[in-house]
C-alpha cells in the first residue's frame, strides 16, 4: 500500500512540474519561442507530418517485393446428380512466385520512391520555417505596433500641456483663437492616431495568438532596442554557411536526385525480367488425399513499347509415375509507341533541374551578399533616423528657451513636438527593419532567430 501511494505522489509531483514548465515557457516567449509554437500549432503542418510518417513506413513495408510472393488455395466440389454417380473433389495447392532477375527495375524504383520521399520531407521543412517566419513577423509587427502607440502617447500628452499653455496665451492676448483651434485639430489628430493604433494592435495580437496556438498573450520579452547595431556578418563566411545549409538549395538538389532516379528506372524499362515459379498440389475425393503434382518453371518476359514478349517452361511430376513439361510463349506487337518518349522525357527533365539547381547555387551567394547589404542600409538608415531624433529633440529645447523668453507661442512648439513624435517612430521603424534584415539573412543561413548574432 506504502509503495502504491509513493507512485502515486510522484507521478502527481512529475505532472505538477510539466504543467509549471509550460506555464513559466507560455508566460514569456522569444522570437525563437514563437516559432515554436507556431510549429506546433500548425494543423496543416501537423497534417502533412502525419502523411509523410505513413509514407515512410509504406516505403519501409515495400520490402516485401524482395521476397517471394506465396499463394494458398484450397477448393472444395461436390456434384450431386440424380441419374449419375455423384462427385466429390477436394484440392489443395501452393504457389511460390519468386522474381530472379529485372536489371534492378525494383531496387531503382525503390531508390525513386526514396527519392520523393526525401523531396517531400524537405517540402515540409520549407513549409515549417514558412510557418515559424509568420510568427517572428508578427511577433515584430506587434512590438512595432506597441511602440508606436507608446511615442504616439507620449507626444498628445506633451500636446496637451502645450495646449493648456496655449489656452492661457490666448486669455492674455498673446496668441490668436486660430492657434487654439490649430491645436485642438493637432490633437485630435493624435487621438484618431493612438485609437486607430489600439484596434490595429487588437487584431495583430489576435491573429498571432492563432498562429502560435494560444488563448492569451504571453509576454513578449524581445524588444525594439533603437540603439542596438546591426549584426553585419562576414559576406564570405556566411555565403559559404548558405552554400551548406540554405532550405531552398537542399530542395533544389533533392529535385535533381529524383530526377536523376527517374532516368535511371526509365532507361532500363527494356531489360527483360526472369522470374521463377513453384507449386505443389494434392487432391482427392476423400482424406486421406491420394493424388499429388508438382511443377517448377522460368518465365522471361520482355516489355518494351514496340513489341512485348513471354515465353515459360515448366517441368514436374503428377502421382509417383506421370512427368509434365509445357513450353509457352506469346508476343504482343507495339503495345504502346508513345512509351518509347518516356527515357528522353525524363533525361529532359533531369537537365532542366540540374540548371536549375546550378542556377540557384551560382545565385545564392549573390543573394547573401545582397542580404549583408540590406543589413548595412538598414544600419545607416537607423543611425539616420536616430541623428533626425536628436536634432528634433534639440530644436524643441532651443523653442522651449525661444517660448519662455517670449519670442513664440505655444503653437510653434506644438509642431516641434510633433516633428519630434514622428522622428521617434520613423525610428523605431528603422530599428524593425535593421531586425528584418538579419532575419532575412539568419532565413538565407538557415539559422534560427537570433543566433546570427552567435557567428
Amino acid at each position: 500500500m506504502i509503495h502504491i501511494k509513493a507512485i502515486v505522489l510522484c507521478f502527481m509531483f512529475c505532472v505538477s512540474a510539466q504543467w509549471t514548465q509550460a506555464q513559466i515557457f507560455k508566460s514569456a516567449i522569444t522570437f525563437k519561442d514563437a516559432a515554436s509554437l507556431a510549429v506546433s500549432a500548425s494543423r496543416d503542418l501537423q497534417n502533412e507530418k502525419a502523411g509523410q510518417a505513413i509514407k515512410q513506413n509504406s516505403w519501409t513495408l515495400g520490402r516485401r517485393a524482395y521476397l517471394p510472393k506465396l499463394t494458398l488455395q484450397a477448393a472444395e466440389d461436390d456434384r450431386l446428380s440424380v441419374y449419375d454417380s455423384d462427385t466429390f473433389s477436394k484440392n489443395f495447392s501452393v504457389n511460390v512466385d519468386q522474381l530472379l532477375f529485372d536489371g534492378g527495375r525494383l531496387i531503382f524504383s525503390r531508390r525513386l520512391e526514396r527519392a520523393r520521399l526525401e523531396l517531400s520531407a524537405s517540402g515540409i521543412e520549407s513549409l515549417s520555417g514558412d510557418i515559424a517566419e509568420s510568427a517572428v513577423s508578427a511577433y515584430r509587427d506587434i512590438l512595432i505596433a506597441r511602440e508606436t502607440l507608446a511615442i504616439r502617447k507620449r507626444g498628445r500628452e506633451a500636446l496637451a500641456v502645450q495646449r493648456r499653455i496655449l489656452q492661457k496665451e490666448v486669455e492674455l492676448g498673446l496668441a490668436l483663437h486660430s492657434d487654439l483651434d490649430e491645436a485642438d485639430i493637432t490633437l485630435a489628430e493624435a487621438l484618431v492616431e493612438i485609437m486607430s493604433l489600439e484596434t490595429e494592435t487588437a487584431e495583430m495580437t489576435s491573429q498571432f495568438l492563432d498562429v502560435i496556438g494560444l488563448d492569451t498573450l504571453p509576454e513578449l520579452i524581445e524588444k525594439i532596442d533603437v540603439s542596438r547595431k546591426a549584426v553585419l556578418p562576414d559576406v564570405q563566411k556566411a555565403a559559404s554557411l548558405a552554400l551548406e545549409r540554405n532550405q531552398e538549395l537542399k530542395t533544389a538538389a533533392l529535385s535533381v536526385k529524383q530526377k536523376k532516379e527517374e532516368a535511371r528506372f526509365a532507361a532500363l524499362s527494356w531489360i527483360p525480367s526472369l522470374r521463377a515459379t513453384g507449386s505443389f498440389s494434392t487432391g482427392g475425393s476423400r482424406y486421406p488425399l491420394t493424388k499429388y503434382s508438382w511443377q517448377a518453371g522460368l518465365s522471361i518476359e520482355f516489355a518494351s513499347p514496340y513489341i512485348n514478349l513471354n515465353s515459360g517452361a515448366n517441368y514436374g511430376y503428377s502421382g509417383r509415375n506421370d512427368r509434365t513439361a509445357r513450353l509457352s510463349g506469346s508476343a504482343a506487337p507495339l503495345p504502346d509507341p508513345a512509351s518509347s518518349l518516356t527515357a528522353r522525357q525524363a533525361k529532359s527533365a533531369l537537365v532542366y533541374e540540374r540548371e536549375k539547381y546550378e542556377d540557384a547555387f551560382r545565385r545564392l551567394p549573390r543573394r547573401v551578399e545582397l542580404a549583408a547589404d540590406k543589413c548595412l542600409f538598414a544600419e545607416n538608415k537607423r543611425l539616420l533616423a536616430a541623428e533626425m531624433v536628436r536634432l528634433a529633440r534639440n530644436k524643441l529645447e532651443v523653442l522651449k528657451v525661444k517660448h519662455h523668453l517670449g519670442h513664440i507661442t505655444s503653437i510653434e512648439l506644438i509642431e516641434a513636438q510633433t516633428s519630434v513624435t514622428e522622428k521617434e517612430i520613423a525610428l523605431v521603424q528603422a530599428a524593425s527593419a535593421v531586425m528584418a534584415a538579419e532575419r532575412g539573412m539568419e532565413r538565407l543561413l538557415d539559422l534560427q532567430p537570433g543566433e546570427l548574432r552567435n557567428l
